[in-house]
């Protein structure tokens, strides 16, 4: 049995016509998404209601449409800063508005299904794009206790509805790996277990049964990008909790793509196999999926760096050794603009033969010096923007000395690194979790620059450096 092929590749091409287009970054607020629940109000094909208020205050709601018996529940953002989901859900309730041609499947969903969907559980989490709530809970270990507001949200709106299916969904580190290969993990689920000894009972069962057409679906799109998450039970979690209490429980966690910091291309697959899942259980076609094809599902792994330096030298004394440089995004959020500053850091070093890089590089012969620093003192802010920056860095400069860095912002966006004039540079070591700041040389003319873990070559010039480090 296979998903709807016609209907899946529809949702593919014809996505951009019912993406919702103000949700375009993954630093989405509460005030985003009170705006486009507006939009369902007064509509009568949907009913929306205040469920409930985060701790700071924060109105929580629930959409719901269709007249079905089968009753479906899917909640996003329980932690503030997994905003992919909450973008497809909206995604998917356009669709259910204005279906592009296929209005006789989005019939099929109202008639057989009613379909409830929860986006942004934690609001105070997404204003700051933190995980935890606004008093530092993690929403997702409080099911036992139910400490926050938020949690006590979920727990009464899944027991008022009582659903028969339940979607959990989430955002994942985008270093998960499809086992040990250099895939990236697009897309993974689980069904949770509810019990130590992990029991397929028939409820969990169901639940491998809808993933295992998802991942039918997201192969059409992402072939072999699709993992199978941990199963440790957690009495704590809500997946685990719901499975226990008798809905067929789905977890989906949105991954990582190659150059696609803000996730659009991942929001697309997670929209789209969801949509799936939503017509296989309107038309009982799940129960057609073999249970086996769930446990065939490759597990997550973490055999990624963001970034791989493969088969560099570094002197030592009187000798040359070879070693791997693995180095990693950090993302900082910008409040003026809500988009982010990145920190490359070193996050490993020596034999990572095993492992593998969404950019990989090898380099052979590159041996890793000291950073170069202008030799000028930058005497203001004025006249470090005067800069000729593109020169500098065909000459393997990499970063600048300010004697007074003070007028400086926090978030400052500038391609070279940038040291108060009371530091001093002497010395050079590669440290694990310090900013990745180096050249590799091979030969006159052969030179690449790392700052803050962005690669720039000097002979091709070529490369991008998004923002470099400001030492203060």
């Amino acid at each position: 049995m296979s998903p709807n092929t016609e209907f899946v590749f529809h949702l593919y091409h014809t996505f951009e016509h019912f993406k919702e287009g103000s949700l375009h970054r993954r630093a989405i607020t509460h005030q985003d998404v009170l705006f486009n629940v507006g939009r369902f109000r007064g509509n009568q094909a949907w009913n929306v209601s205040s469920v409930g208020y985060s701790e700071l205050g924060k109105e929580i709601h629930l959409l719901s449409t269709g007249t079905g018996p089968i009753k479906i529940f899917l909640w996003s953002q329980m932690h503030g800063d997994e905003s992919t989901a909450t973008r497809a859900l909206f995604d998917i309730m356009n669709f259910m508005q204005w279906p592009t041609g296929y209005h006789h499947i989005v019939d099929e969903i109202r008639y057989r299904t009613t379909l409830y969907f929860l986006p942004m559980l934690n609001p105070d989490g997404a204003e700051v794009f933190q995980r935890r709530n606004a008093y530092g809970i993690d929403i997702n270990r409080d099911v036992l206790r139910q400490m926050s507001s938020e949690a006590r949200v979920l727990m009464k709106v899944f027991d008022d509805i009582h659903p028969d299916f339940a979607f959990n969904l989430h955002d994942q580190s985008t270093l998960y790996s499809v086992g040990q290969s250099e895939k990236q993990v697009g897309l993974a689920f689980l069904a949770p277990p509810f019990d130590e000894m992990r029991t397929v009972n028939q409820g969990r069962e169901r639940a491998m049964q809808v993933i295992a057409g998802m991942k039918k679906t997201a192969d059409y799109f992402i072939p072999g990008h699709c993992a199978r998450y941990a199963d440790d039970f957690e009495p704590r979690a809500y997946g685990d909790t719901f499975q226990l209490k008798g809905a067929s429980t789905v977890l989906v966690e949105s991954g990582g793509w190659k150059n696609d910091e803000e996730k659009e291309f991942v929001r697309k697959n997670t929209g789209i196999v969801l949509l799936s899942a939503l017509h296989d259980i309107a038309r009982n076609h799940t129960q057609n999926y073999p249970v086996n094809d769930y446990f065939e599902i490759p597990e997550n792994a973490k055999f990624l760096f963001d970034v791989l330096l493969k088969n560099l030298k570094l002197r030592i004394n009187d000798r040359l050794i070879d070693l791997d440089i693995g180095i990693n995004y950090y993302e900082t959020l910008s409040p003026a603009d809500r988009t982010f500053f990145y920190s490359g850091k070193i996050e490993d070093i020596g034999d990572l033969s095993l492992y593998h890089g969404i950019n990989e590089y090898s380099l052979d012969d590159y041996e890793i010096l000291p950073e170069t620093i202008y030799t000028e003192v930058v005497k203001s802010g004025k006249s470090l923007m005067q800069l000729d920056v593109d020169r500098l860095h065909r000459e393997g400069i990499m970063g600048v000395i300010m004697r007074d860095i003070s007028e400086i912002p926090e978030f400052f966006r500038f391609p070279l690194n940038i040291y108060s004039g009371s530091k001093r540079l002497d010395f050079f070591t590669l440290i694990i979790g310090e900013p990745a700041q180096f050249r590799l040389h091979k030969n006159i003319g052969e030179e690449i620059l790392v700052i803050n873990g962005h690669l720039f070559d000097v002979f091709t010039k070529s490369g991008t450096v998004r923002n470099g480090t400001i030492i203060r």
